[in-house]
């Protein structure tokens, strides 16, 4: 990961940079670790939230009174897959296929209607019908 920069602030120069921006476009080093620490936070979200998709499990040690003794006791706690974290998952990392709306491709717009095929007169039929005036309204 790429580090700060080393030099210090000069205190003639931070009136000059009068926002975070101008910061990072004169200082490449600067602007590549800020990139740096944004991928590495990226990464673990998107690692918890598969973890949380998938289900997960992971060992805890808890203090517990075992024969009115405390002692700390080892077990495995398991989280089922949630609903949820799988759906934002799949929206997110396939889009064509895991979209609530469906986007209808109207190949016939571009086209005279001389070039449409018997298909594509049809679909054009049907998706500009709503917008036709009914027959009552034409005299």
């Amino acid at each position: 990961m790429p580090k700060a920069p080393k030099r210090p602030c000069d205190p003639n120069q931070l009136g000059k940079l009068r926002t975070i921006n101008a910061w990072k476009s004169e200082h490449v080093d600067f602007l590549q670790a800020l990139k740096g620490g944004k991928t590495e936070a990226d990464d673990r979200v998107e690692r918890a939230l598969y973890h949380r998709a998938v289900g997960c499990s992971h060992e805890v040690e808890k203090p517990m009174v075992v024969d009115k003794d405390v002692r700390i006791v080892t077990y495995t706690e398991r989280y089922p897959p949630y609903t949820t974290a799988c759906i934002f998952w799949l929206k997110n990392r396939r889009p064509e296929q895991c979209r609530d709306k469906v986007v209808q491709e109207m190949t016939w717009a571009s086209k005279k209607p001389s070039e449409m095929t018997n298909e594509e007169l049809d679909a054009a039929y049907t998706a500009l019908q709503p917008l036709l005036p009914s027959p009552e309204t034409v005299n």
